[in-house]
Protein backbone atom coordinates (compact mmCIF):
# COMPACT_ATOMS: atom_id res chain seq x y z
CA UNK A 1 0.00 0.00 0.00
CA UNK A 2 0.98 3.63 -0.45
CA UNK A 3 0.06 6.19 2.14
CA UNK A 4 0.28 9.80 0.73
CA UNK A 5 0.02 12.79 3.16
CA UNK A 6 0.10 15.80 0.99
CA UNK A 7 0.01 19.30 2.85
CA UNK A 8 -2.71 21.18 1.28
CA UNK A 9 -2.83 24.85 2.25
CA UNK A 10 -5.50 26.23 -0.20
CA UNK A 11 -9.39 25.61 -0.50
CA UNK A 12 -9.38 23.82 -4.07
CA UNK A 13 -9.94 20.44 -5.92
CA UNK A 14 -6.45 18.76 -6.29
CA UNK A 15 -6.35 15.51 -8.42
CA UNK A 16 -3.59 13.04 -7.22
CA UNK A 17 -2.36 10.78 -10.62
CA UNK A 18 0.02 8.12 -11.36
CA UNK A 19 0.29 9.71 -14.43
CA UNK A 20 0.29 7.07 -17.55
CA UNK A 21 2.05 4.51 -16.80
CA UNK A 22 3.72 2.09 -19.17
CA UNK A 23 3.26 -1.89 -17.54
CA UNK A 24 4.65 -5.36 -18.70
CA UNK A 25 4.12 -6.90 -22.29
CA UNK A 26 1.87 -9.75 -21.28
CA UNK A 27 1.07 -12.53 -23.85
CA UNK A 28 -2.12 -12.82 -24.82
CA UNK A 29 -5.18 -14.36 -26.64
CA UNK A 30 -7.49 -12.79 -28.58
CA UNK A 31 -10.40 -14.80 -29.48
CA UNK A 32 -12.69 -15.49 -32.42
CA UNK A 33 -15.56 -12.80 -31.05
CA UNK A 34 -12.34 -10.30 -30.92
CA UNK A 35 -12.17 -10.26 -27.07
CA UNK A 36 -8.55 -10.45 -25.63
CA UNK A 37 -7.48 -12.53 -22.49
CA UNK A 38 -4.14 -12.53 -20.68
CA UNK A 39 -2.78 -14.04 -17.44
CA UNK A 40 -4.50 -16.90 -15.85
CA UNK A 41 -7.50 -16.05 -17.81
CA UNK A 42 -6.10 -17.66 -21.03
CA UNK A 43 -6.24 -20.94 -19.84
CA UNK A 44 -10.45 -21.16 -19.79
CA UNK A 45 -10.21 -19.73 -23.63
CA UNK A 46 -8.97 -20.51 -27.51
CA UNK A 47 -7.44 -18.19 -29.63
CA UNK A 48 -4.91 -16.69 -31.52
CA UNK A 49 -1.88 -16.08 -29.91
CA UNK A 50 -1.11 -12.36 -29.38
CA UNK A 51 1.00 -9.63 -27.24
CA UNK A 52 -1.02 -6.81 -25.52
CA UNK A 53 1.21 -4.35 -24.04
CA UNK A 54 -0.53 -2.36 -20.61
CA UNK A 55 -0.57 1.14 -19.80
CA UNK A 56 -2.66 2.62 -16.77
CA UNK A 57 -3.00 5.18 -14.71
CA UNK A 58 -5.03 5.90 -11.46
CA UNK A 59 -6.48 8.76 -10.05
CA UNK A 60 -8.29 9.87 -6.75
CA UNK A 61 -9.62 13.86 -5.68
CA UNK A 62 -8.56 15.58 -2.94
CA UNK A 63 -10.86 18.59 -0.98
CA UNK A 64 -10.09 21.29 1.23
CA UNK A 65 -12.48 24.21 2.16
CA UNK A 66 -15.08 24.87 0.11
CA UNK A 67 -13.51 23.49 -3.28
CA UNK A 68 -14.80 25.05 -6.41
CA UNK A 69 -13.88 22.35 -9.31
CA UNK A 70 -13.44 22.77 -13.19
CA UNK A 71 -12.84 20.11 -15.34
CA UNK A 72 -8.83 19.77 -16.27
CA UNK A 73 -7.86 16.63 -18.33
CA UNK A 74 -4.54 15.84 -19.02
CA UNK A 75 -5.36 14.73 -22.65
CA UNK A 76 -3.08 11.83 -22.52
CA UNK A 77 -3.61 7.95 -22.12
CA UNK A 78 -7.36 6.97 -21.36
CA UNK A 79 -8.87 8.78 -18.17
CA UNK A 80 -11.91 9.37 -16.17
CA UNK A 81 -12.69 12.92 -15.74
CA UNK A 82 -15.79 14.53 -13.64
CA UNK A 83 -17.51 16.87 -15.20
CA UNK A 84 -19.39 17.57 -12.20
CA UNK A 85 -17.38 18.03 -8.73
CA UNK A 86 -15.74 14.94 -7.61
CA UNK A 87 -16.23 16.32 -3.55
CA UNK A 88 -18.82 15.62 -1.64
CA UNK A 89 -20.22 12.66 -3.54
CA UNK A 90 -23.20 11.00 -1.78
CA UNK A 91 -25.76 8.38 -2.15
CA UNK A 92 -28.41 9.36 -4.31
CA UNK A 93 -26.57 12.40 -5.99
CA UNK A 94 -25.60 11.93 -9.39
CA UNK A 95 -21.92 12.72 -10.72
CA UNK A 96 -21.26 12.84 -14.04
CA UNK A 97 -18.19 11.35 -15.98
CA UNK A 98 -16.06 11.38 -19.52
CA UNK A 99 -14.12 8.98 -20.52
CA UNK A 100 -11.07 10.59 -23.03
CA UNK A 101 -8.32 9.13 -24.62
CA UNK A 102 -5.48 11.53 -25.81
CA UNK A 103 -7.81 13.93 -25.02
CA UNK A 104 -11.02 13.14 -27.42
CA UNK A 105 -13.91 11.37 -26.14
CA UNK A 106 -13.84 7.62 -26.03
CA UNK A 107 -17.65 7.10 -27.63
CA UNK A 108 -19.50 3.79 -26.06
CA UNK A 109 -16.51 2.97 -23.09
CA UNK A 110 -17.09 0.45 -20.82
CA UNK A 111 -16.92 1.45 -17.33
CA UNK A 112 -16.68 -1.12 -14.53
CA UNK A 113 -17.91 -0.16 -11.35
CA UNK A 114 -17.30 -1.23 -7.94
CA UNK A 115 -17.72 -0.48 -4.33
CA UNK A 116 -15.36 -1.06 -1.78
CA UNK A 117 -14.51 -4.61 -1.05
CA UNK A 118 -17.65 -5.80 -3.47
CA UNK A 119 -15.44 -8.25 -5.36
CA UNK A 120 -13.86 -10.23 -2.36
CA UNK A 121 -17.89 -10.21 -0.33
CA UNK A 122 -19.73 -11.52 -3.50
CA UNK A 123 -16.96 -13.96 -4.16
CA UNK A 124 -16.18 -13.24 -7.98
CA UNK A 125 -14.00 -15.76 -9.86
CA UNK A 126 -13.91 -13.23 -12.55
CA UNK A 127 -11.54 -10.68 -12.41
CA UNK A 128 -11.78 -7.22 -12.16
CA UNK A 129 -11.52 -6.73 -16.33
CA UNK A 130 -14.80 -8.84 -16.72
CA UNK A 131 -14.01 -9.35 -20.15
CA UNK A 132 -17.57 -11.41 -20.32
CA UNK A 133 -19.43 -7.79 -19.14
CA UNK A 134 -21.02 -9.82 -16.27
CA UNK A 135 -21.28 -7.02 -13.87
CA UNK A 136 -24.81 -5.44 -13.27
CA UNK A 137 -22.62 -2.35 -12.29
CA UNK A 138 -21.16 -2.21 -15.50
CA UNK A 139 -21.92 1.96 -17.59
CA UNK A 140 -21.89 2.23 -21.16
CA UNK A 141 -20.72 5.78 -21.95
CA UNK A 142 -22.48 7.36 -24.75
CA UNK A 143 -21.41 8.15 -28.07
CA UNK A 144 -19.78 11.80 -26.44
CA UNK A 145 -17.82 9.28 -24.03
CA UNK A 146 -20.44 10.54 -21.44
CA UNK A 147 -21.87 8.95 -18.72
CA UNK A 148 -24.05 9.53 -15.06
CA UNK A 149 -23.33 7.65 -11.85
CA UNK A 150 -25.54 7.26 -9.31
CA UNK A 151 -24.45 6.00 -6.12
CA UNK A 152 -26.21 3.22 -4.40
CA UNK A 153 -24.11 2.78 -1.03
CA UNK A 154 -21.26 4.71 0.88
CA UNK A 155 -17.85 4.32 0.96
CA UNK A 156 -15.45 3.85 -1.96
CA UNK A 157 -16.67 3.39 -5.07
CA UNK A 158 -14.35 2.29 -7.88
CA UNK A 159 -14.24 3.17 -11.29
CA UNK A 160 -12.38 1.28 -13.98
CA UNK A 161 -12.37 1.49 -17.96
CA UNK A 162 -9.73 -0.63 -20.28
CA UNK A 163 -9.54 0.08 -24.21
CA UNK A 164 -7.73 -2.02 -26.87
CA UNK A 165 -5.90 -0.98 -29.88
CA UNK A 166 -4.14 -2.65 -32.47
CA UNK A 167 -1.45 -1.50 -32.94
CA UNK A 168 0.03 -4.65 -35.12
CA UNK A 169 -1.37 -7.84 -36.60
CA UNK A 170 -0.36 -9.50 -33.40
CA UNK A 171 0.01 -6.84 -30.69
CA UNK A 172 -2.81 -4.40 -29.42
CA UNK A 173 -2.37 -2.05 -26.50
CA UNK A 174 -4.26 -2.05 -23.46
CA UNK A 175 -4.83 1.24 -22.52
CA UNK A 176 -6.55 1.41 -18.29
CA UNK A 177 -7.88 4.18 -16.28
CA UNK A 178 -8.76 4.21 -12.68
CA UNK A 179 -11.00 6.85 -10.59
CA UNK A 180 -11.30 6.43 -6.55
CA UNK A 181 -14.60 7.91 -5.12
CA UNK A 182 -15.83 8.14 -1.76
CA UNK A 183 -19.43 8.82 -1.50
CA UNK A 184 -21.07 9.58 1.80
CA UNK A 185 -24.25 9.05 3.49
CA UNK A 186 -26.78 11.32 2.76
CA UNK A 187 -27.12 14.00 6.11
Amino acid sequence: AVYLEPAINAAGTYRVSTGVRTGPLYKAIETAGGKLYFADDMKRVSGKPTWMMYYSSADVYLAKGEPAYTPRPRNQGVEIVPLTSPNRVSVGSPLRLTVLQDGQPAPRARVIVAYDNEHYLKRRIEDLYDVENVRASNIAADDNGQFSITPTRGGLLYLFVTLHKRVQPDRWESHNAALTLEAALQP
